[in-house]
């Protein structure tokens, strides 16, 4: 018979290399923590071999692909308790205890505390149950151990109910969430993260909680988005955005202008350029001033159009610089400068001596064009007219 110490050793050996790995993620039987409960105790009494036996048989049926560890671990502990049974008939009447002792490390363990030896080291590697849940988006069933997303108190409470409702989505529909978020919806109060997908829950979908699943086409833009947000949510009444580059930076509120990173001198109040023109008027001198030049830019091709004469014949834009009002073209067509008309001659004009400098049809001919009479003057009412009409 083997001696004490070494078939103990043999069988602490034997519990050291139980590795029990699951061949699949199903517990296809009941949790062991229930059977604890009714998992025989190992009595030191006659029934004692049948009943280590049925324990291990028990702890081997769950272990079946590892037979050869538990089979070695029986035959470990039959050979230990046989030697514990001898140990405690030659102890006789000297030991306190019913049970047989044996010293492991100058720790006394007994048979009876085994099971509890035995249950403590297989438990922890018996995976607990698959918990399960349907996604909020898709509405599809999800295996958290999958990859879940699960929504948070907002970081700005002090205090959370742990046991508040939590809503999950799948990794999938987070990474879609994320993606539209950078320009649509709103996210989280303080930009800490997304809102949760449940319009009633005021809780939010930490972004460090699941910024592992993004890839950084989408991290990143969310990121700043997020940054933005937050920036907005402090209401610094001293920062101001660039409108050049979107560069935010803090401006005391006594300056009037400042000079961005990107280089552009800024207005202080206004998205305009801080130049020569704006350091010499206000902001809303300046809107008004943009005002009156974008009716200009509107009614230039009407000016043109009042300055500019064309030919009848060629297509020819020509304006003139001095000279009668009897046009000739260099296609050899004539046409008045005044009224426009085509092919005339000298017998077109009034040619009633007083009136040779005045506008309007002439009293004694009728005639309202005169060859010497200055256009000038009739351009520039024509563009007052159409001025007029503009700032109305």
């Amino acid at each position: 018979m083997a001696n004490k110490e070494s078939v103990t050793e043999n069988l602490l050996q034997t519990l050291s290399n139980i590795n029990y790995v699951p061949l699949t993620r199903q517990v296809t039987s009941k949790p062991y923590y229930r059977r604890r409960q009714v998992s025989p105790k190992i009595n030191n009494d006659n029934n004692n071999n049948s009943i280590t036996s049925s324990f291990l048989d028990e702890i081997s049926s769950i272990n079946a692909n590892f037979s050869a560890n538990y089979s070695s671990l029986l035959n470990s502990f039959q050979s230990f308790q046989a030697t514990s049974n001898e140990t405690s008939s030659t102890l006789g009447s000297s030991s306190s205890s019913n049970s047989p002792l044996i010293s492991v490390s100058a720790a006394p363990i007994s048979i009876d505390n085994l099971t509890n030896i035995l249950i403590d080291i297989v438990k922890p590697v018996i995976p607990p149950p698959r918990k399960a849940f349907d996604c909020l988006i898709c509405y599809t069933k999800f295996y958290e151990d999958e990859g879940a997303l699960a929504c948070s108190a907002p970081p700005e409470l002090e205090t959370s109910n742990e046991n508040a409702v939590k809503h999950l989505i799948c990794v999938t529909c987070i990474r879609g969430y994320a993606h539209n978020s950078i320009f649509d919806g709103q996210v989280a109060h303080g930009g800490s993260g997304l809102k949760c997908v449940t319009g009633e829950c005021e809780n939010v979908l930490l972004l460090s909680d699941f910024e592992h699943y993004l890839a950084d086409e989408d991290y990143i833009p969310l990121k700043t988005r997020l940054q933005e947000q937050c920036l907005l949510d402090a209401g610094l009444a001293d920062l101001v955005t660039c409108p050049e580059c979107s560069y935010k930076i803090i401006v005391e509120e006594s300056l009037i202008f400042y000079t961005c990173n990107c280089g552009r001198i800024q207005c202080r109040n206004c998205p305009r350029i801080y130049d020569e023109q704006h350091q010499n008027k206000t902001c809303e001198q300046m809107a008004q001033l943009e005002l009156q030049q974008a009716s200009m830019r509107r009614i230039e091709p009407q000016m043109s159009e009042i300055m500019i004469r064309k030919c009848h014949r060629c297509n020819l834009n020509f304006v003139k610089s001095h000279g009668c009002n009897k046009m000739t073209c260099r296609c050899k067509a004539t046409q008045c400068y005044l009224c426009r008309q085509p092919d005339i001659d000298y017998n077109h004009f009034c040619n009633c001596g007083s009136s040779a400098r005045t506008h309007g049809a002439c009293r004694v001919c009728g005639k309202s064009c005169r060859n010497n009479e200055n256009v000038a003057d009739l351009d520039r009412q024509a563009i007052n007219r159409l001025r007029n009409r503009g700032n109305a």
